[in-house]
């Protein structure tokens, strides 16, 4: 691949990540989609409520965001042809720098921060194994004098995770107390190392996060493979949302849900 494909397949790259980070929907627009089965019924419930309206200031920042993609690009194009490169890079430049991605305030856009929160369907399955092993480990917990209460969170795990992760509950219930607290968190790391390896989906919301919002504090990919694909395929869900804010404000409130 000469220097100049891959020159633009970077440059497309960044258009993508940047002009639509901050995209709503125009009155005609029909929101990604992520395939899923419409006969399943979700695995979680989802309610969106409105948290406030900043489109003005939104749409500043995501122009600047968009201006300052402009200026690297000709930067770069300039510095490719100083050293021997073709000017087919000033169209590259010209074309992402004469589109915008950045939504129009009106009043469609009245609320254009939500917040979010997420329930477990009612009819989700409980995985007993794992559901015991939960409750093993809390109750060594408690032994050890942590009495947080936080046991009802198990059944919340057993009807979220994948039957693989008994094994990080196993583990984590026999850790003794009477290591020191180097040795204790050793321990615990040493179980958290028993994540299931199959991949249930977090690398396409990885992927999905950082093209609409660049590089943001979030789940490694590889943590999703604790949870089952029907509960990942939710958070998949919030990749459908229309700004960054909105894409985060979701997530989080998925692992909240998940992870009590």
């Amino acid at each position: 691949m000469t220097t100049h494909v891959r020159f633009a397949a970077v440059l497309l790259a960044v258009f993508a990540a940047g002009c639509f980070e901050e995209t709503s929907p125009a009155d005609d627009a029909t929101p990604p989609a992520h395939p899923r089965d419409e006969a399943a019924p979700p695995a979680m419930i989802m309610t969106k409520t409105c948290a406030g309206a900043n489109c003005e200031a939104n749409r500043t920042q995501c122009l600047a965001r968009e201006q300052q993609q402009c200026n690297s690009c000709f930067a770069t194009c300039e510095d490719m042809m100083m050293n021997g490169g073709t000017t087919s890079c000033v169209d590259v430049c010209a074309s992402i720098c004469s589109t915008t991605g950045c939504p129009l305030c009106d009043a469609a856009s009245a609320c254009d921060e939500h917040e979010y929160a997420f329930a477990l369907a009612p009819n989700l399955p409980r995985d007993e194994p794992l559901f015991a092993a939960c409750e093993r480990w809390w109750t060594g917990d408690d032994a050890c004098g942590d009495t947080s209460g936080w046991s009802d969170s198990c059944d919340v795990h057993a009807r979220t995770e994948q039957p693989a992760a008994v094994h990080k509950y196993e583990c984590e219930a026999a850790v003794t107390c009477d290591l020191d607290l180097d040795a204790y968190l050793d321990a615990y790391l040493a179980c958290f190392a028993l994540r299931p390896e199959e991949p249930t989906g977090g690398v396409e919301i990885a992927r999905g996060l950082q093209a609409r919002c660049g590089d943001v504090e979030s789940w490694p990919a590889e943590e999703y493979n604790w949870f089952r694909p029907e509960i990942v395929a939710v958070a998949k869900t919030c990749l459908d949302e229309w700004s960054c804010h909105d894409i985060v404000a979701c997530l989080e409130a998925w692992g909240a849900a998940v992870n009590p």
